[in-house]
């Protein structure tokens, strides 16, 4: 309600209480403070807790509000490097990791969308094939580089096509059917 009535500093100092006093187990405070920075254009302040979000829980989604706040604030190369850096030291796919394997991506999957959300389809490329990602992003990728490098993305869709075969249900023999075709 303070935020709605333009009360923006003394939102913000509710919700630094409730962060002072719950941590970060709700990051919806870290959020909405970020947003009520950006929009009383601290967009310096707001950067710095996206990037705080962002490194306790990399994802395309916290990536892309860092990256909003940090180009408003005029920082963006320097923050995006530290960000893509962070990505990169992500363990690969196959390495022990703590914490539960479900709640985790393979590898660079993480690494894979932000470079795909950007546009950079080889620099994601090559980030799927050092430190592997979900089957999900490797035929995301693959499509994507299909047009330039098409021998790049055979192996993948025939690998795809090959587990939707072993599906051995009319569901998973369409689905290798339509993979058998975009793979001719």
């Amino acid at each position: 309600m303070l935020a709605a009535a333009d009360r923006i500093d003394e939102a913000l100092d509710w919700l630094s209480r409730g962060r002072a006093a719950f941590g970060d187990a709700d990051p919806r405070l870290a959020d909405m403070a970020a947003d009520l920075h950006h929009r009383a254009g601290r967009h310096g302040q707001a950067a710095d807790i996206a990037r705080q979000r962002f490194t306790a829980d990399p994802s395309l989604g916290a990536y892309q509000r860092l990256h909003e706040f940090a180009a408003a604030a005029g920082d963006w190369p320097e923050r995006r490097e530290a960000a893509l850096e962070l990505l990169r030291a992500q363990p690969i796919a196959g390495a022990a990791r703590p914490g539960p394997s479900w709640a985790q991506p393979p590898g660079h999957s993480i690494l894979v969308e932000v470079l795909m959300w950007e546009g950079d389809i080889d620099a994601a490329w090559q980030a799927a094939q050092h430190g592997g990602c979900t089957r999900r992003h490797w035929l995301e990728v693959a499509r994507a580089r299909a047009g330039q490098h098409p021998a790049d993305a055979i192996p993948v869709l025939e690998q795809e096509t090959l587990r939707a075969i072993e599906g051995a249900n009319r569901s998973a023999y369409h689905s290798a059917a339509k993979l058998a075709k975009e793979l001719r």
